[in-house]
């Protein structure tokens, strides 16, 4: 029982130690962000994360169709099949974060054509020898849109 006490009271030290070195100092004088260095700071954070979003999802887009380039000359069509619906899948998750993204201040358009155009390309609308092609100017926009804005 007494070691039961001394551990909880050691615990509850612990987390008082914890709360009471996370408490906000002041800033300092002369160093407060104005509402303008704020929104550029988002802008720019925004920027990045839609940059990364879009990043990786090419990655993943190029990845699946090389998969799919090796099964078809594989003659493996059950596995080409699965492997396309993946890649139909990933491209419209992938258009989904855009499309969440492009409700905060960043690359103005650009989310929702980048988001536009993956649903494209994963309903089959768009033709399969520009799909890459496609991918690429989704990123070009995203990129453009962020420096031209900055």
């Amino acid at each position: 029982m007494r070691r039961l006490l001394v551990a909880t009271f050691a615990i509850g030290a612990l987390a008082l130690g914890a709360c009471t070195a996370t408490e906000a100092e002041p800033a300092p004088a002369g160093a407060s962000q104005t509402g303008e260095d704020f929104n550029a700071a988002m802008f720019k954070a925004n920027c990045a994360e839609a940059a990364k979003i879009n990043d990786d999802g090419a990655a993943a887009f190029n990845a699946g169709v090389d998969t799919m380039l090796d099964l078809a000359a594989d003659g493996d069509q059950a596995a080409l099949a699965a492997a396309e619906q993946d890649l139909r899948a990933m491209l419209t998750a992938w258009s989904g974060k855009l499309t969440e993204m492009s409700g905060r201040p960043v690359a103005p358009g650009a989310l929702e054509e980048g988001a536009a155009t993956l649903e494209k390309i994963a309903d089959g609308s768009a033709a399969t020898g520009e799909a890459k092609e496609l991918v690429a100017h989704v990123g070009n926009k995203i990129r453009a849109a962020c420096a031209g804005s900055s």
